[in-house]
């Protein structure tokens, strides 16, 4: 797979220490944007990385493919 520039929407855990009335718990995932070049995507992740050289990847980061809700194509104008 040839590499391209995304934006990837997916949806983070949240937790929350403080007490909460049992009837109206106030929480909800984060929905987070992630932007990269796609290196990788199967049944169980996708891998993105912001940064490269010739050879290697860096600040990769690797979302669970469940957790995502949309990958969008970032092109030149």
């Amino acid at each position: 797979m040839r590499p391209r520039l995304v934006i990837v929407l997916w949806k983070d855990i949240v937790s929350d220490c403080s007490w909460q009335p049992k009837d109206n718990v106030d929480i909800e995932p984060a929905l987070c944007k992630s932007v990269g070049w796609l290196i990788e995507k199967n049944e169980e992740t996708i891998k993105i990385a912001g940064s490269q050289n010739s050879q290697d990847w860096g600040d990769v980061t690797c979302i669970p493919t469940v957790n995502v809700i949309e990958i969008k194509n970032l092109r030149k104008k």
